[in-house]
């Protein structure tokens, strides 16, 4: 490595607040861009790479080479250890984001290949890729889904669609606390929401592929997580091309992401996640940045200006175990907007998947507003109740005076095995500031 290039890594390194051990997350590239705005490495579509690729041929190696030496394990177990917080929570993205990155220094340094960029697993391909099927390092006995299982026949069952999220805002997309009271750390007390990257496409494909996929304790043990992960990374890029570095919360850029271990064993210092919001910066990029799904919006208001704002908080009405109802008044359901945000509590079932399903009708006619699913993946052991964000503005479009119902209730993926009994509803609490006109 010339010095030119020493010289830019160590003060793009200084730059993230990551010292020197951790240089090698920077590193990948034999000689530095010519514009460091630009990314040195791009992950590529795994449908579009064949057997022998070059990345595709040094994960084969790495894998080989990481299962003999008890470091596959490792990565494991670090995502095993939940104390981290790095789920149902806003850690989820960040966290995961420096966990792929982390693995391919690890790729690099075992293959040889100094450039290595993962692949990643693009779900309107509707399948699991074909290499993860035929090749005996990839393929892994116990998933539930076969060569021939269709993503879309899976979410037809499941009554549900893929869904570009990227034009929620925020605490929708990242989750985050109900209030900004809560203490500053998870052993303290502080109530941690997942937002949308983690409860919808992420989830649901984890329970898709299943087998140990299908558990977070054992899920990085099927090589097609890391492709997973890189798609769910590729989404946070797309949501970062819609909004401005304005639009993420400060006190979610102060989180401190920790766990990882670098390819020479030590243990890497810990990283704020607001130093990690831009991949160029971190060396990578993507081929194709923009998921190919339709976008389904937000509503928008009327465009009139409202002449007040009432706020409301609505919990629900326990029907039983695993379903509760909100009951919207008529004077609030006549709202012709809201920013609305439903917060679910689930005491979710540790070893099987599962499906929270939201539905709104209009009392007036019993039709339909609102329908979405929250996706829950097991733990694979016991782990406390499970907190869910998830925006429920599009509930608001005025109605004709007989209020609207929120439903919400707990449920088995259909297509795979169900626990004895669904995940209890524990809480459903909705906090609306509701937009009148005169």
């Amino acid at each position: 490595m010339n010095t030119t290039t020493r010289r830019w890594l160590l003060a793009r390194a200084s730059l993230l607040g990551f010292g020197g051990a951790s240089l090698g997350a920077l590193a990948l590239a034999q000689s530095a861009p010519g514009d460091v705005s630009n990314p040195v490495r791009i992950r590529r579509n795994i449908k579009t790479l064949g057997r022998h690729d070059d990345d595709v041929t040094a994960y084969r190696m790495a894998v080989t080479k990481m299962r003999a030496s008890g470091a596959w394990a490792q990565q494991v177990a670090i995502h095993a250890d939940m104390s981290m917080v790095h789920h149902s929570s806003w850690r989820f993205l960040p966290w995961h984001r420096l966990q792929v990155l982390h693995m391919e220094m690890l790729v690099a340094r075992l293959s040889g290949k100094a450039d290595f960029a993962m692949p990643y697993w693009d779900w309107d391909d509707d399948r699991i890729p074909a290499l993860f099927v035929a090749d005996d390092v990839f393929r892994l006995d116990g998933r539930e889904c076969t060569p021939t299982s269709s993503i879309a026949a899976f979410l037809k069952a499941n009554d549900t669609e893929l869904v570009d999220r990227s034009s929620n805002d925020f605490g929708a997309f990242f989750g985050r606390p109900r209030l900004a009271t809560d203490p500053a750390d998870f052993e303290t007390g502080r109530q941690h929401y997942s937002g949308s990257a983690e409860w919808s496409g992420h989830n649901l494909m984890h329970s898709f592929v299943g087998g140990d996929m299908g558990r977070l304790d054992k899920s990085p043990n099927d090589p097609l997580f890391w492709l997973h992960h890189a798609n769910v990374d590729r989404l946070w890029t797309h949501w970062s091309a819609r909004h401005s570095i304005g639009d993420y919360a400060p006190d979610w850029s102060q989180e401190s992401l920790s766990g990882y271990v670098n390819p020479d064993g030590s243990r890497s210092p810990a990283a704020l996640a607001g130093t990690v919001i831009s991949p160029a910066a971190l060396g990578y990029g993507y081929a194709q940045p923009a998921p190919v799904s339709a976008t389904r919006g937000l509503a928008t208001g009327t465009g009139a200006a409202p002449v007040r704002i009432v706020n409301y908080v609505f919990e629900m009405r326990r029907i039983d175990p695993g379903k509760g109802v909100i009951d919207i008044p008529p004077d609030a359901g006549a709202a012709f907007a809201a920013d609305a945000v439903g917060y679910l509590k689930i005491d979710p079932d540790p070893q099987h998947g599962s499906v929270m399903r939201l539905r709104a009708t209009d009392q007036s006619d019993g039709s339909v507003i609102f329908d979405d699913k929250v996706f829950q993946v097991a733990m694979g052991m016991k782990m406390g109740l499970q907190g869910y964000r998830i925006d429920l503005s599009r509930v608001w479009r005025g109605t004709t005076g007989a209020g609207l119902r929120l439903e919400a209730e707990t449920g088995p993926l259909v297509g795979r095995q169900a626990g004895p009994q669904p995940p209890a509803l524990v809480s459903f609490v909705v906090d609306a500031k509701a937009m009148f006109l005169a």
